[in-house]
């Protein structure tokens, strides 16, 4: 009886016209907007297992016709790309979906060493100077990346793929403006580039112009609305003006449709963590991880997430547990290490923070992010020593690294060591981060230890007026003030460092300093 009802209900739908038919079109290129040609594209009825499919012309253009409406799955193969897929894409409606498709190249160059015999043979061919530059930008090279890529534009000035590459790098840099420039530099030769209006949206909103960013975004969506990089970037944008319910809907639409990319999904667990909700945000990522235990990086992120929500010892287990399986990959496994050794340190295990914080460094030798990170550990366990060892470690790596001259100083001053040299180094710190609380914070520890009271009090003076609550300055600005002579401004300093959540370590020192003065 059911099954006649339900034979009749789709005659009826037949008959009355609700089977609509619809159709795709767009375009398949690489992340440098070059078309691909002869491109194979397939849509499946994951329901039925029926397949359409479609192939590229010289132009990169593919068009399906005569869809019945629903959600597909679509799938890219071409020569010397990455296979791409997207999930549950949905088609129907009057008019015709248009999908822009973008691959991502497998490793089809020669080896880095080749290409630049290649380049110095050719100076003057500007292909080879990017392939060169692509080969960089792949093994992270950024700034080898980008002389290529100007050398490429030297030759030929209208290549809009390495303008785009150029504004790819820029973001990178965190030089949103520099990104903004190259994208309307690549509008301007090619005013329907996809990638370009995606890149300027994203240059926009780090530059904090939103409704510029939203617009262009919106534009984006109304033309590709499956397209997974415009939905992360819509997501990001309302997660910044904290439209929770927006962001969390975009983020989910770009992980439906291609699950591989993390990003969506971790977008979801950022919404919960960004409105306090750190255990919805775990319980995202481990339903996720629970459907396919196998997949090391969705318990790697996983962890990462219980690490934000401080479940340190759940972070560390879940860390440790997918070791073995990074073990053909030196450098990922280091990172672990090192992640396993940020959890022990949030915990206060320093012993086991520093004893991991070894063994990325022994994996990772040249990874400088491994060699702070202990010596951090170090001096928060008050070993100066080793902490200065490591410091001036990293420092033969980037001589002109700000953030490590800057703790470097902090720990000479702090320990005894010279003082000259730690004012050099605060200094040089100073001229690349004028505006980072920080840096003056040690530049006026440095000043007290030199017993230059007056030097160290104005900077702690203009400090805690530009900061605002942080206990440590109001702290740092009472000592400086009580070596001065001034106690009853070193009281009143301590209390407003006390009413600004100090740690339990510096709460102590704080209390102690005011029975002195009492």
């Amino acid at each position: 009886m059911v099954r006649h009802c339900l034979a009749a209900l789709a005659a009826l739908l037949a008959l009355s016209g609700q089977a609509h038919s619809a159709g795709m079109t767009g375009t398949v290129a690489d992340s440098w907007e070059t078309a691909v040609r002869d491109a194979n594209l397939t849509l499946t009825n994951p329901l039925t297992g029926a397949t359409l499919t479609s192939t590229t012309n010289q132009a990169g253009e593919y068009g399906f016709s005569q869809v019945t409406s629903g959600r597909y799955d679509l799938s890219v193969r071409a020569g010397g790309f990455k296979l791409y897929t997207r999930h549950s894409v949905e088609i129907g409606g009057e008019a015709n979906l248009r999908m822009d498709v973008t691959l991502d190249h497998e490793n089809d160059l020669a080896p880095v060493g080749d290409l630049e015999k290649l380049a110095a043979g050719k100076p003057d061919d500007y292909l080879m100077h990017f392939n060169l530059g692509r080969a960089y930008f792949a093994k992270e090279e950024t700034e080898k990346a980008q002389q290529q890529f100007e050398e490429t534009l030297k030759l030929r000035p209208d290549y809009t793929p390495a303008k785009i590459a150029l504004t790819q790098l820029a973001l990178r840099r965190g030089a949103a403006a520099e990104a903004l420039q190259y994208a309307q530099e690549v509008i301007k030769l090619k005013p329907a580039s996809g990638a370009a209006t995606l890149l300027a949206a994203a240059a926009y909103l780090r530059l904090g112009q939103m409704d510029v960013a939203s617009d262009l975004l919106d534009k984006l969506l109304k033309n590709n609305p499956n397209n997974t990089d415009v939905l992360l970037e819509s997501g990001v944008l309302n997660l910044q003006r904290k439209h929770y319910p927006e962001a969390e809907a975009a983020f989910r639409r770009a992980y439906t449709l291609d699950p591989s990319n993390l990003r969506g999904l971790l977008g979801v667990a950022e919404v919960h963590l960004q409105m306090k909700e750190p255990e919805k945000a775990v319980q995202t990522i481990a339903a996720e991880a629970e459907k396919d235990p196998q997949r090391a990086d969705l318990r790697k992120e996983l962890a990462t997430v219980e690490l934000r929500a401080k479940q340190y010892d759940k972070a560390i287990a879940d860390y440790q547990a997918i070791l073995d399986k990074y073990k053909d990959t030196p450098k990922e496994q280091a990172e672990l290490y090192s992640y396993i050794g940020g959890a022990y340190q949030n915990h206060g295990d320093l012993p086991h923070a520093i004893e991991n914080f070894k063994k990325a460094m022994q994996l990772a030798p040249d990874k400088i992010a491994h060699i702070i990170s202990l010596a951090s550990a170090y001096d928060t366990s008050g070993n100066s020593k080793d902490a200065l060892v490591y410091y001036r470690q990293a420092l033969k790596m980037e001589p002109e690294n700000a953030i490590v001259m800057n703790n470097a100083a902090y720990v000479m001053a702090k320990s005894g060591g010279d003082l000259n040299e730690a004012l050099r180094m605060v200094q040089s710190a100073r001229r690349q981060l004028p505006n980072m609380y920080e840096v003056l914070d040690t530049l006026g520890w440095v000043y007290l230890k030199m017993n230059l009271v007056d030097s160290a009090n104005q900077v702690f003076q203009d400090l805690v007026e530009k900061s605002g609550n942080n206990a440590t300055f109001h702290y740092h600005y009472a000592m400086a003030l009580a070596q001065k002579g001034d106690k009853a401004g070193a009281l009143k300093e301590c209390n407003l460092a006390l009413q600004n959540n100090p740690g339990k370590d510096e709460e102590v020192q704080i209390k102690e300093m005011i029975r002195k003065l009492s």
